[in-house]
């Protein structure tokens, strides 16, 4: 029987940590899988430890793995069923908390962190694949979440004169927004300036509603806030918490508009929204630079709009 030894050459990478699990129905070929992704690992790095999680899912979010050695993956070529132990953790049951009130999608990034994991390698079906983007995506999420301001404006209703006067105050709160924000250069700065303004971007929002002929009350706040994953200026944002400037219009039951505050990609020139229907290509890949400058190469390529051609599943 062929072996190899998990720990190897000098001159390659330097030490990984990788975790692996085997989720949902038993099949075929489990074993052979995490040997050959070993065996694989084990030839092109320096110093390699595998985290092996029990039971799939189970494992990573209560804590229950061990170090893997070489002896582990000596022999199971041939043998079925999975090494590690499997379990069904429906993908739709990921965001419940258990019965204990555990955020299991938390709970995973800890033990993930916990180990100072490199990554995972994750076998399973359809659902457990969705449960490992749900994992990639709330730490792109997070990462974007740090570095960004949204700006959101909510209108009373769907109906178009509530629509209409919507961007009517979009575009007074844009061109004071345009004033207070001179200078920041800083999410932090852009933070102070917001929270110390918020009476005068209010006063300028409701001005317009008032000359509009709208007599809709209308609040202006700005702190965290949850948002469905969302599309501006060719970026697209996975759903999280996010620092936002949110204006809301009487109910704010209807469609609402928003952009990125910081960095700048609400406006390309004077007033005039980025992510409005006719903004030329060039405008909105210049608006492009001072994010890519905030995020990490990776992290940029996912949220790119023209880069959602296929899943990638990793996590670090």
């Amino acid at each position: 029987m062929e072996s190899f030894n998990i720990v190897m050459r000098k001159d390659c990478l330097r030490m990984k940590r990788i975790g692996m699990l085997t989720s949902g129905g038993d099949c075929q070929a489990l074993n052979a899988a995490m040997r050959g992704v070993v065996k694989g690992l084990s030839e092109n790095v320096d110093e390699l430890e595998i985290y092996g999680f029990h039971n799939g899912y189970k494992g990573l979010i209560y804590g229950d793995y061990r170090l893997l050695t070489s002896a582990d993956f000596s022999g199971i070529l041939t043998k079925g069923g999975t090494i590690l132990g499997s379990s069904r953790q429906p993908f739709k049951q990921m965001r419940v908390p258990d019965e204990n009130g555990l955020d299991k999608v938390e709970a995973m990034k800890q033990t993930y962190h916990k180990l100072n994991l490199d990554c995972l390698v994750i076998l399973g079906g359809n659902g457990t694949q969705k449960t490992a983007n749900l994992l990639r995506e709330s730490r792109l999420q997070q990462e974007v979440a740090a570095k960004i301001v949204r700006f959101h404006v909510r209108a009373n209703s769907d109906c178009a004169s509530d629509q209409q006067i919507k961007l009517q105050v979009r575009d007074a709160v844009a061109e004071e927004l345009q004033t207070i924000l001179h200078g920041a250069e800083t999410k932090a700065e852009t933070e102070e300036i917001l929270r110390e303004n918020e009476p005068s971007i209010r006063a300028a929002a409701l001005q317009t509603l008032r000359a509009g002929g709208s007599t809709d009350d209308i609040t202006v706040t700005y702190g965290k806030a949850s948002f469905e994953e969302k599309e501006t200026g060719g970026y697209i944002l996975p759903a999280g918490t996010y620092d936002a400037l949110q204006i809301n219009i009487g109910r704010a039951k209807g469609h609402n508009w928003w952009c990125m505050l910081y960095p700048s990609i609400c406006f390309s020139d004077a007033l005039r929204p980025v992510n409005e229907d006719g903004e030329s290509a060039e405008k909105v890949e210049k608006s492009r630079i001072p994010l890519q400058n905030l995020l990490s190469d990776a992290a940029y390529r996912e949220i790119l709009k023209s880069d959602r051609i296929s899943f990638r599943f990793f996590w670090r």
